[in-house]
């Protein structure tokens, strides 16, 4: 795992529980894995986009990419994205 940032030896100094302890939390497995994956917009939640996303086993990216164009066809997101206006944000109607 990479401990430099620049010319930065971020062990040296921070020490290894601040420079590594964190590591990947905010990553998922597939950062890990390297497994293919893809957000389709889902919807809307208390007014904000949301997206589901799907993970393919290796080497399956076109299965997830035909998979997109068919949530897409069924229901095209600028249909149900939201657009900004003064005061937040609305639902295209």
């Amino acid at each position: 795992m990479a401990t430099k940032v620049g010319d930065v030896d971020m062990v040296e100094e921070y020490g290894f529980a601040k420079a590594i302890g964190n590591n990947g939390a905010a990553h998922h497995t597939r950062h890990l894995t390297g497994n293919p994956a893809v957000s389709i917009p889902a919807g809307l939640v208390d007014g904000l986009p949301v997206g589901l996303q799907v993970i393919g086993r290796h080497h399956e990216e076109q299965l997830l990419l035909d998979l997109a164009r068919i949530v897409e066809r069924e229901r095209p997101w600028p249909l149900v994205a939201p657009s900004v206006v003064e005061g937040g944000l609305r639902r295209h109607v």
